[in-house]
């Protein structure tokens, strides 16, 4: 299925490619509640940014994803923030996604990838759509204490100082 472009975006809105483009990319010269109108529109029909022009940008920092799905959870919460001090640290982006469901599901995947996430740590499991759609856009999942039986995954089963540490240099 192809995916979503910046054209079918801006046709919806009414407005042009390039802010669409500039929205996207964070622009400074685009307000922010312009750029959250386009984000929800382009999350909503599916947009999925080029990973190779992911790779072509210059003097963009990196951005880790980290997927849990309870804040009340003292090992989520112990592990979010310790991964986000350590990414943040090694000069990355942390974006702390919550989904309330028991498996991160397609939806959750779109949002790391409209977020401009260059991988995914993650404390959930994934169902299987969300594991292809991380697939076909090459975007890295890394399991963090749960397992995974799917080559294109990384697993850390971990005590919190050593896991933590390789979760972040991963």
């Amino acid at each position: 299925a192809k995916s979503t472009g910046l054209k079918a975006i801006a046709y919806e809105l009414g407005v042009s490619v390039n802010t669409v483009s500039r929205a996207l990319r964070d622009c400074k010269d685009i307000s922010e509640h312009t750029k959250e109108i386009i984000r929800k529109k382009a999350y909503e029909l599916g947009y999925i940014q080029s990973t190779v022009a992911n790779f072509l940008k210059k003097d963009e920092m990196k951005c880790i994803a980290i997927i849990i799905n309870n804040l009340d959870n003292m090992y989520f919460s112990i592990s979010c923030n310790i991964l986000s001090h350590k990414i943040r640290e090694r000069g990355l982006e942390v974006d702390i996604i919550v989904t309330l469901k028991k498996s991160v599901d397609e939806d959750v995947v779109k949002q790391c990838i409209s977020q401009r996430a260059d991988g995914i740590i993650s404390l959930v499991h994934f169902n299987s759509k969300a594991m292809d759609i991380a697939k076909l856009n090459a975007l890295p999942v890394c399991f963090m204490g749960i397992d995974c039986d799917d080559p294109y995954c990384d697993v850390i089963n971990n005590d919190y100082e050593n896991g933590v540490a390789f979760a972040c240099n991963y």
